[in-house]
């Protein structure tokens, strides 16, 4: 998908790749929106919502919880759910994710009131929002939004697992680094979408500014498989050939890792292009 703003003299193309890995079933959902009102993931939403203005793109994702029938409801509940309430939303970009996020978990609330038998499912949410080349998100769990830049990769979002946590402990020498890296507590989740209040929020007030040349990275926490090296790494070789291959090459490289529990991973991949050097080209 392409998006033009030629005000800001950019691009914004998105795409995404997903594997199942070593699980039995998928448990992620990734949507995106743009100003053709088209989304992608891995089984096309009956959304009937407006498109965005032009140079606008919307994603979300969510990486499930609660067997198969549980995580994978939750997670294209609480996607479908956040989609639609932030297109139907006319406030500022971190209002709209919020209002957005709380419509999802409301969506989880009542799902379970309505079903018992979906009682425990849940799932992490990531929503991330570009305007006038500009990055707002929310996000909740363990998914991860990255920036691409210049070669460099870095975590825009919080880690709500205990991941954090443990390594803190590291550091004050309270226990080894091999025992921190190896703790099966690091993928406990310290909040989720679950329909109940939700323990931790991350959301940017303040929109990230973005360049030409960055890539924009969602992804659910089987990208780990890939340190964050590698992952640079797969991007700087792949930017110049778009998002699709972006995402395809990640989720190769999973695959690739062979892991014999290899969680799900999905991928949305938003990648900024100079418009005046396409042109050109």
């Amino acid at each position: 998908m392409l998006h033009e703003d030629c005000a800001l003299s950019i691009t914004l193309a998105s795409a995404m790749a997903a594997t199942q890995g070593a699980r039995r079933y998928q448990e992620d959902t990734a949507l995106f929106w743009d100003d053709r009102g088209a989304c992608g993931q891995l089984d096309d939403p009956k959304l009937e919502m407006p498109p965005l203005a032009r140079g606008e793109v919307l994603a979300v994702l969510g990486d499930g919880m609660g067997g198969h029938v549980g995580g994978a409801t939750a997670s294209r509940l609480a996607a479908d759910s956040f989609l639609s309430a932030f297109l139907d939303s006319g406030a500022e970009p971190s209002d709209r994710l919020l209002r957005a996020l709380e419509a999802a978990n409301r969506a989880l609330a009542e799902k379970i009131a309505a079903r018992p038998m979906f009682n425990g499912m849940g799932t992490t949410l990531i929503g991330a929002f570009v305007r006038d080349a500009s990055l707002s998100w929310v996000s909740v769990g363990d998914s991860a939004l990255f920036l691409w830049r210049r070669g460099e990769l870095a975590r825009l979002n919080e880690d709500h697992s205990m991941a954090p946590e443990i390594d803190k402990l590291a550091e004050a020498g309270k226990i080894s680094a091999e025992a921190a890296a190896q703790d099966p507590r690091r993928h406990y989740l310290r909040a989720a979408v679950t329909g109940d209040e939700i323990e931790m929020i991350d959301l940017a007030m303040k929109p990230l500014r973005l360049a030409a040349g960055d890539v924009v990275l969602l992804a659910s926490d089987g990208i780990h498989t890939l340190d964050d090296a590698a992952i640079a790494d797969i991007i700087a070789q792949s930017t110049d050939h778009g998002p699709a291959r972006i995402a395809e090459a990640l989720v190769k490289a999973v695959d690739a890792a062979g892991l014999r529990h290899q969680d799900n991973t999905t991928v949305v991949a938003i990648a900024v292009h100079d418009t005046a050097t396409e042109t050109a080209g």
